[in-house]
């Protein structure tokens, strides 16, 4: 479920059993729920029904009830590309796995 810090067990002759991480990412699509076009933030509702808030970096543009897809369950910047047009923006994830209602708390 999204993104997380996976332990895997690897063992040495020299130092023992220690543990590897690594970081799996998930790809996820969402609809552009909540918009402010003046301060670029903007809320997606994912299918499980949390919702990504995240703010555009740059000159791209969103619209509501546009589709993206993207890896949104992770703090910091991310590329979000139009299902539709298949072009990207990019954008800096602020908080994920929240209601509609928080995310509109912090977008107006």
């Amino acid at each position: 479920m999204g993104n997380g810090l996976i332990a895997r067990s690897v063992s040495t002759a020299s130092t023992g059993t220690r543990a590897a991480y690594q970081f799996q990412s998930t790809i996820e699509q969402g609809i552009v729920s909540v918009l402010n076009e003046r301060s670029g933030l903007f809320a997606i509702e994912l299918a499980d029904g949390n919702f990504v808030l995240a703010e555009l970096l740059g000159n791209g543009q969103l619209r509501l009830g546009e589709q993206v897809r993207g890896e949104m369950r992770s703090f910091g910047e991310a590329t979000l590309e139009r299902v539709a047009g298949g072009d990207a923006v990019t954008a800096f994830v602020r908080a994920y796995e929240i209601s509609r209602e928080a995310a509109e708390f912090e977008i107006f």
